[in-house]
């Protein structure tokens, strides 16, 4: 889905070969990169999030051929699923129907999903942003079982935990704006300059 061509347009700002789809096709994804840091952001790699938090079974092999047929917007596949299969719960516990530019998060590019309930397990319908304007660029959705649903959003964002205080730190933003702590000159983690503790980023997003 990181690679799939979302497509281009002359108005959007990705030039001839600026979109995500197109970096990422230059790319040597690694399952053992780690969280990045730089002045102003931590970053998730997106393909560990996914391998953390998404499975595949029967079911989503079965949907996912179905919504392999066409171009499906995560709200469209939704409403696939519900001619098919009556007893899908898209409202009960954990039921969540966003996009994640609309809120606080540090993965390394944007999704929007559904997630949903059936037969006791929890599901998510995704879509991967590949173009350069958000608002288009889309990959096709596809459906992921979850690992955890409780994990979902909270694994999309960085904290910190400082051993020697104790303190912690729900966001980068926190951490940098505290003036007991540096970020360190390779940019992995910080350091509390009067402890010299160092404090390294954590999310559930790269494992449990």
């Amino acid at each position: 889905m990181l690679t799939e061509n979302t497509g281009t347009h002359f108005l959007d700002s990705g030039g001839s070969n600026g979109r995500q789809w197109q970096r990422n096709q230059h790319k040597q994804f690694s399952f053992s990169d780690e969280i990045t840091m730089d002045d102003g952001y931590a970053e998730i790699p997106l393909h560990i999030y996914m391998d953390t938090m998404f499975d595949l079974d029967d079911n989503t092999a079965k949907w996912n051929r179905i919504l392999g047929k066409s171009y499906y917007w995560t709200g469209e596949a939704a409403d696939k699923l519900r001619e098919l299969y009556e007893d899908i719960d898209f409202d009960g516990y954990g039921a969540m129907d966003n996009n994640s530019y609309n809120y606080e998060n540090d993965l390394s590019q944007v999704i929007q999903y559904i997630t949903f309930e059936y037969n006791g397990e929890y599901y998510c319908i995704l879509q991967v942003h590949g173009g350069a304007d958000v608002r288009g660029g889309y990959t096709n959705s596809q459906v992921f079982k979850l690992n955890d649903i409780d994990y979902f959003i909270h694994g999309q964002s960085v904290t910190f935990y400082d051993n020697s205080t104790h303190n912690e730190f729900d966001s980068y933003y926190q951490i940098e704006g505290d003036d007991r702590y540096k970020l360190s000159d390779d940019k992995t983690h910080f350091v509390n300059v009067d402890t010299g503790e160092e404090v390294y980023p954590y999310s559930s997003g790269m494992g449990f």
